[in-house]
C-alpha cells in the first residue's frame, strides 16, 4: 500500500520567519537600550565633570572677591574713594572674564564701580526689584551667592553677578564685594571641555527658582528665557541605568522629549541639569537599524530561496524513493560485512553472501531461509552467548557486542555485532544482525592504546604547565587593564596642575606688582603687609597642591628613580588635605633620614595615596589616621592606621582582587588596592592587614633595602 504524507516545508518556513523576526526585534531593542546606557554614561561623565569645576572655579572667584573685598574695605582715610577705585580698577583689568568690581555698603548703596569714574552717581542695590532680592540673599550667604543674569548693553553680554559677603569678626557683614563675571567667558570654558553640542547644560538659581544660564543658545534667545520660572521640565518620568538616577521630560523651550539628570553645585545656590534630546539615541541607532533592516530582508529572501529549493529536493527525493529502494538489495550484498535478518523464532529469513560464506568456511554449513543456525553451529560455548544476545534484541533493547571468536586452527578473530529490533505497527516481529571482522583493527587498536597511555601522560604535564601560563597571562591582563586606567587618570591630573599653574602666576604677579606699586609711591608697606602675606601664602599653599599633583600623575615606567617615603607621604597628604581637614586628625610619626631606595616614584605616590584615601573614606565621621615610618632590619616599614569601620573577616581576604568593593554604587570601582597591591610587589615590597570591625584597619608596607 502505497502512503503520502503532507509537506511540512510551509510550516517550517512560516516558523523559521516568526523567529527571525523575533530575534531582529530582540536584537533592535538591545541596541537601542545599549545606546541609551552609552549615552546617559556619557552625560552622566559630561556633568560630573561640569559640576567640579563650576564648583572648583567659583570657589577660587569667591576666595578672590573676598580677599579683594576685604582690601578695599581696609583702605580708609581722606583719599578712600579715589584709592578704592584705583585699586578696584587695576584688579578689573587683569582678568577679561570680569565686566566690573564693585563694593557696596550693607544697605545696598554702591560704593565703588570700577567701570565709573571718581564723582560719578552710585546706584543703591536695595532701589530695583530684581537686584535687591538678589543683594538680600547675598548678605545671607555663607560664602558666596550668584545673582540673577542680566543683559549690559555697554559689553552687549549677558552678565552673571558674584556677590561674596564681608564680614568682620562678630559674623556682621560689614560690606557685599560684587562682581559680574560675562557669560562669553563661561562658553568659552564649556566649549573647551569638548561638551557634546547635542548635549544642553541647564543652571538654576534654587534661591528664586529662575533659570540662570542655558547652553549651547544663540545669545539672542536668552531674553525668552533668563529670569523665566524653572518651568522648562514638565511631564518627568524618573527611572535609573547604572544607579545613575535619570527622568525623562519635555523640554517646553525646545519642544524636545528629553533624558535629564540633575545634580546640586556643592557651596552654592544652583542646581545642574544636563539634556539630551531623545532624538539622539535614535540617530546614533538609525545606522544599525538600517543595516539590520538590509540583513533582516536579505534573510528573508535567503530563506525563500532555500524554501524553493527545499521544495525541489523534496520533488526529487520521492522520484529517487523507488529507485533507492532497488537499490538496497544491490547495497546489501556489496558490503563484505555480514548481515542477517531473523524472525521471532530466531530463524534467518534474510542474509547476504557474507554471511553465507563466513557460515562456510568457519562451521561448514549451508545456510538457507528458514534454518535455525545458531543451533547447527559446533562452537556451543558461541551459540549461548549469540541466543542470549537475540533475546535481548527481541526485547527491545539495541546493542553492540565485541566479542572473540576461536576457528578449529586455533586462530583467534574478533567480530563486532550489532544488534537491532525490528518493528511494524509498533510490535516487533523480529531483529538484524551485523557483524563486523574487527580482528586487524584490534591488533592495532591494543598497540595505539599504549601509545594513547604514553601520550597522556606527556600531555597532563604540559596542560598543568600550560594551565599555569594562561593564569599568569590573566593576572597580567588585570593588571595591565588597570595600570592604563590609572595612566588615565594621571594625565588628567597633570591637565588640572598645568591649568591652575596659570591664574596662579596671575595671583602672585599681581601681588608682586601692587607691593612695587605700594613701595614706589612711598607708602607705608607695613600697612598692606598682611594682605600681601594672606596672597602669597595662599598661592604658595596652592603651588604646594598642583606640585603634589605632579608627583601623582608622574608616567616614567623606569624603576630606577630614587624614592623619599617621607616626601611621598607629605605630597600625599597635601592631595587629600581638602577631604579630611575639620574631620580627620593626621598623626606623623616619620623617622628622620628615611632611607632612600631606587623604584618609580609616580607609582608608589599612587600606591600611598590609594592606601590613604581608603583610610580617610573608611571613617564615617571624625577620627584619627596615625602615618609612621621605621626602619626594621633590613627592611623599611610604613603603617597607616584609622580608627574607621574596620573590615570583617569574610571581607579582608578579597580586598585585593580586581574590581572587589564594599563601597556603593558610584563610589569606588574596586581597583584601588589591586592596583596598590600590584604596585608594592614591582618594588618587592609586601602589604600586611590587620582590621576589626568598628576598630579600625592597619595596612602595613615592607620593603626591602639593598645593602
Amino acid at each position: 500500500m502505497k502512503q503520502t504524507n503532507k509537506s511540512s516545508l510551509p510550516q517550517l518556513f512560516v516558523i523559521t520567519l516568526v523567529i527571525v523576526t523575533t530575534i531582529a526585534v530582540g536584537v533592535a531593542i538591545a541596541i537601542h537600550y545599549d545606546i541609551k546606557k552609552d549615552r546617559i554614561r556619557d552625560l552622566h561623565y559630561s556633568i560630573s565633570v561640569i559640576k567640579r569645576y563650576y564648583e572648583l572655579g567659583f570657589e577660587q572667584w569667591g576666595n578672590a572677591l573676598a580677599i579683594v573685598g576685604q582690601q578695599l574695605h581696609s583702605i580708609q582715610g581722606e583719599h578712600q574713594d579715589s584709592l578704592r577705585l584705583a585699586y578696584a580698577k587695576s584688579v578689573n583689568a587683569k582678568y577679561e572674564e570680569l565686566f566690573s568690581i564693585g563694593f557696596t555698603s550693607p544697605e545696598g548703596q554702591v560704593l565703588t564701580f570700577s567701570n565709573s569714574e571718581l564723582g560719578d552717581s552710585l546706584p543703591r542695590l536695595m532701589d530695583s526689584p530684581k537686584s535687591r532680592r538678589s543683594f538680600i540673599k547675598a548678605k545671607e550667604a555663607e560664602f558666596l551667592s550668584i545673582g540673577e543674569s542680566y543683559y549690559f548693553p555697554n559689553v552687549e553680554d549677558w552678565i552673571l553677578p558674584l556677590r561674596v559677603p564681608i564680614k568682620n569678626e562678630s559674623g556682621e557683614v560689614i560690606a557685599v564685594n560684587t562682581t559680574a563675571f560675562k557669560f562669553s567667558a563661561l562658553i568659552r570654558e564649556l566649549r573647551s571641555f569638548g561638551f557634546d553640542p547635542n548635549y544642553k547644560l541647564l543652571l538654576v538659581n534654587d534661591d528664586f527658582n529662575v533659570v540662570q544660564f542655558y547652553h549651547p543658545l544663540p545669545t539672542d534667545r536668552y531674553s525668552e528665557l533668563f529670569g523665566r520660572d524653572m518651568d522648562l521640565l514638565s511631564d518627568t518620568t524618573n527611572f535609573s541605568i547604572f544607579g545613575i538616577p535619570t527622568y525623562e521630560a519635555f523640554n517646553s523651550f525646545d519642544s524636545t522629549q528629553s533624558y535629564v539628570l540633575e545634580t546640586k553645585l556643592v557651596g552654592l545656590n544652583h542646581s545642574l541639569y544636563a539634556i539630551m534630546p531623545q532624538k539622539i539615541i535614535w540617530s546614533d541607532a538609525q545606522p544599525y537599524f538600517i543595516a539590520m533592516v538590509i540583513i533582516y530582508l536579505l534573510l528573508i529572501a535567503l530563506m525563500g530561496i532555500i524554501f524553493r529549493l527545499a521544495v525541489r529536493r523534496e520533488r526529487k527525493y520521492l522520484a529517487h524513493l523507488v529507485e533507492s529502494e532497488a537499490n538496497l538489495t544491490s547495497l546489501f550484498e556489496s558490503t563484505s560485512s555480514i548481515i542477517a535478518l531473523f524472525d521471532r523464532d530466531k530463524r534467518v529469513i534474510e542474509f547476504n553472501s557474507s554471511f553465507y560464506n563466513y557460515a562456510k568456511s568457519t562451521e561448514d554449513l549451508e545456510i538457507y531461509k528458514g534454518m535455525d543456525v545458531i543451533g547447527k553451529l559446533k562452537n556451543t560455548e558461541a551459540a549461548a552467548k549469540f541466543i542470549e544476545w537475540q533475546d535481548r534484541a527481541l526485547s527491545g533493547e539495541k546493542f553492540k557486542e565485541t566479542t572473540a571468536y576461536a576457528l578449529p586452527d586455533g586462530t583467534q578473530l574478533y567480530f563486532l555485532f550489532s544488534y537491532n529490533p525490528i518493528y511494524q505497527d509498533n510490535q516487533i516481529t523480529g531483529l538484524s544482525m551485523f557483524v563486523e571482522n574487527i580482528t586487524e583493527l584490534k591488533t592495532y587498536q591494543n598497540k595505539l592504546e599504549e601509545l594513547v597511555d604514553s601520550r597522556t601522560k606527556e600531555i597532563f604535564k604540559k596542560n598543568i604547565t600550560l594551565q599555569e601560563a594562561l593564569e599568569n597571562l590573566r593576572k597580567t591582563q588585570q593588571r595591565l587593564i588597570a595600570s592604563e586606567k590609572m595612566a588615565s587618570l594621571g594625565l588628567m591630573a597633570a591637565g588640572v596642575g598645568h591649568e591652575v599653574n596659570n591664574p596662579l602666576n596671575f595671583i602672585k604677579n599681581g601681588a608682586t606688582a601692587l607691593k612695587a606699586t605700594l613701595e614706589d609711591n612711598e607708602t607705608n608697606i607695613e600697612e598692606y603687609r598682611p594682605f600681601l602675606d594672606i596672597i602669597y601664602d595662599g598661592v604658595k599653599r596652592a603651588n604646594s597642591i598642583v606640585n603634589s599633583l605632579s608627583h601623582f600623575s608622574r608616567q616614567v615606567k623606569s624603576m630606577d628613580e630614587s624614592c623619599d617615603l617621607n616626601s611621598i607621604i607629605e605630597n600625599c597628604l597635601t592631595i587629600v588635605h581638602s577631604e579630611v581637614k575639620d574631620r580627620v586628625t593626621i598623626r606623623k610619626n616619620l623617622m628622620t633620614n628615611c632611607p632612600v631606595f631606587q623604584g618609580n616614584e609616580g607609582r608608589l605616590h599612587q600606591a600611598l595615596l590609594n592606601f590613604i584615601n581608603n583610610a580617610q573614606q573608611a571613617i564615617a565621621g571624625e577620627g584619627v589616621i596615625d602615618i609612621a615610618t621605621r626602619k626594621e632590619g633590613n627592611q623599611l616599614v610604613v603603617s597607616i592606621r584609622d580608627n574607621g569601620q574596620g573590615i570583617s573577616k569574610e571581607n579582608i581576604e578579597k580586598i585585593a582582587d580586581p574590581f572587589y568593593t564594599t563601597k556603593s554604587p558610584g563610589e569606588g570601582t574596586g581597583l584601588g588596592l589591586f592596583i596598590s597591591y600590584g604596585i608594592i610587589e614591582e618594588h618587592s615590597g609586601e602589604v600586611f592587614v590587620e582590621s576589626e570591625p568598628q576598630q579600625g584597619t592597619t595596612f602595613t608596607l615592607k620593603f626591602h633595602l639593598t645593602t
